[in-house]
Order: C-alpha cells, then structure tokens, then sequence
C-alpha cells in the first residue's frame, strides 16, 4: 500500500464511521445534551468537518468546503457555523443544532473527499516534509 492509498483511506474514515454511528438516530437524540454536555452528537460531527476544511483549506489555498459547496446555507447556522468550534461557550454549542444526520455525513464525506484530492497532489518529498 502507497501513503498516498493510506492518506486517502485515512480521510474517507470520519464520513464512514459517522454514516454508521448515526444511522437511525433522531433529530431528537442527534441534538441532545446527555448529562447536561454542551456538545451534542451533531456539534461533534459539525465540528470534525469544519476543523478538517478551514485546515485544509489553509493547507490548499483553496475555499472550504463549507461555502464552495453551499454546505453554509445549507445548514443555516449563521455566523456561528463559520467557526471551528473550539472554544465555543457552551450556550454556542448547545445552538448548533442539525436535524438531518444525512447532512453531517454528506459533509463529512465532502471534506474528507477533498482531503484526499489534496493528499494525491503531494510528492514523497512533500509528504516526508
């Protein structure tokens, strides 16, 4: 197996796995808050994607994911969708709120396609680096 066979299995992991865990699961218990934690399952899968594409995109130069492929509007979170998440309040992460599992995975799935298309334009030399 080459690395860049790896990078792009690698990549395509967070949309699988989220595709799976999430299957089945309601608007309901996608967006609760067990034992009173401010980060649901949907802020969590939100915030896997949006820390994969505003890296990347520092990493590629090129917009994220999350305005090029209209994710933003999409998911209709206002500004507080733009960020990474870290360092959310938890009244900020308690307000991202995701009734469709589908769109977190397709968006996951999105951001991990387009990390793979960039793993591919690295050289060894670029990888060893």
């Amino acid at each position: 197996m080459k690395t860049h066979d790896i990078l792009r299995d690698a990549a395509s992991r967070p949309g699988i796995e989220a595709a799976v865990a999430v299957k089945g699961l309601s608007a309901e218990a996608l967006n609760a808050h067990p034992g009173g934690h401010p980060n649901s399952i949907a802020w969590l899968l939100w915030h896997a994607g949006r820390q994969m594409d505003m890296q990347l995109s520092a990493l590629n130069g090129q917009p994220q994911v999350w305005e090029a492929q209209g994710f933003r509007e999409r998911f209709n979170l206002g500004e507080l969708g733009d960020t990474i998440g870290y360092g959310h309040t938890p009244e900020q992460a308690r307000s991202i709120v995701v009734a469709d599992s589908a769109l977190l995975v397709e968006y996951l799935v999105a951001t991990g396609e387009a990390l793979a298309a960039y793993a591919q334009t690295l050289s060894e030399a670029d990888l060893s680096e």
